[in-house]
């Protein structure tokens, strides 16, 4: 993928009301995406690349002649047509994205959060990214505040889980 086209996790300047949905809940949701305004080739044309999954999506407001030939460039895409069909996609976004699963580490949050890693075969617990050492640490209960390096990979997170 050409250095010019990384994957974003929003898109202000999409104008398309369909688009825009697809792409605030995709940010949202924390799905990285390359948008293909500007001609972007990494989308192939398309609304919508997903790297992470290898899925394009394409908006339509309607069915046009263009929508076939569209559609013949790839052969993993999503249509949304119209404004229901993208309230649907993200009414689902949100569902499938709300359970507390374990997710890839490049969509953990990175802005203070407060989650749970995955690594080397151990959950570690109250977890959080630091920038100012660019590194993943780890709080104690018996030291509240003070956070801890984490010397492992991570390689998935999820959620801090609500207490029973």
């Amino acid at each position: 993928m050409p250095s010019d086209q990384q994957p974003i996790k929003s898109a202000p300047h999409i104008t398309d009301p369909v688009e825009k949905m697809v792409a605030e809940v995709l940010s949202v949701a924390g799905i990285e995406f390359i948008h293909g305004s500007g001609g972007s080739e990494g989308t192939k044309g398309l609304d919508f690349y997903l790297p992470d999954f290898d899925i394009y999506i394409e908006c339509k407001r309607m069915h046009t002649p263009r929508t076939c030939e569209q559609m013949s460039r790839v052969d993993n895409v999503i249509v949304i047509q119209g404004m229901k069909a993208a309230i649907t996609f993200l009414h689902l976004v949100e569902i499938l994205t709300s359970y507390e699963e374990w997710q890839p580490i490049s969509t953990a949050p990175k802005d203070g959060t407060v989650i749970d890693l995955w690594a080397e075969n151990q959950r570690l617990a109250n977890c959080t990214w630091c920038e100012d050492s660019s590194s993943w640490k780890q709080q104690y209960s018996e030291n509240p505040g003070t956070l801890f390096p984490i010397n492992l990979d991570p390689t998935h997170w999820m959620p801090v889980p609500e207490a029973p």
